[in-house]
């Protein structure tokens, strides 16, 4: 059963419980949701994420995707939810936004940097209005699986383990007041 906190940075209403409490409850995991400009403007388009970049290649190993359905009041949601992020630690809200789940804080935003990040080189090279590099569907294909397993608790790579500590110790430099 899941203890009700306090939190500083999260005000819980009826739609943020179905995104985000409905996979905490099904998962031992952190959750974060957001709507970046990037974010959102990924999600909409119809093909979501694009194999354009290393980065992006590195986010769609993942990745999965949820059909907008309405603002979130249906609790019959929460299962297509968990279903839908399935194994993955990325899930493009359709139309919504980005959503990512961690065993850890640090692997959740390690997570949602990432795939913000390769959101805004999505947008940031379609406005350029030239015509795409495209990557060659094997390598594409053999760097999601070298992704997968790079990335995984498994890997040399896991996300989160290396990069929070990093991001707290220098957070900690310009200002330990988060700590209170």
């Amino acid at each position: 059963k899941r203890k009700k906190k306090k939190n500083l940075f999260f005000n819980e209403t009826a739609t943020s419980e179905i995104y985000t409490l409905s996979l905490h409850d099904a998962l031992p995991i952190c959750v974060m949701h957001t709507h970046t400009s990037a974010g959102v403007g990924v999600a909409t388009q119809k093909q979501g994420l694009l194999p354009l970049t290393q980065h992006a290649l590195t986010v769609i190993s993942s990745t999965g995707y949820h059909d907008y359905e309405g603002i979130a009041t249906d609790p019959g949601e929460r299962e297509r939810l968990v279903r839908d992020l399935g194994d993955n630690r990325v899930l493009i809200l359709r139309n919504h936004g980005l959503l990512t789940a961690g065993r850890t804080v640090g692997e959740a935003f390690v997570w949602l940097y990432r795939a913000e990040r390769a959101c805004r080189m999505q947008l940031a090279f379609q406005q350029s209005g030239a015509q795409a590099m495209e990557i060659p569907q094997e390598v594409q294909r053999t760097t999601i699986e070298r992704n997968r397993l790079a990335n995984s608790a498994k890997g040399h790579r896991p996300i989160g383990v290396k990069e929070w500590p990093a991001l707290l110790r220098k957070l900690d430099r310009v200002d330990q007041g988060y700590r209170r």
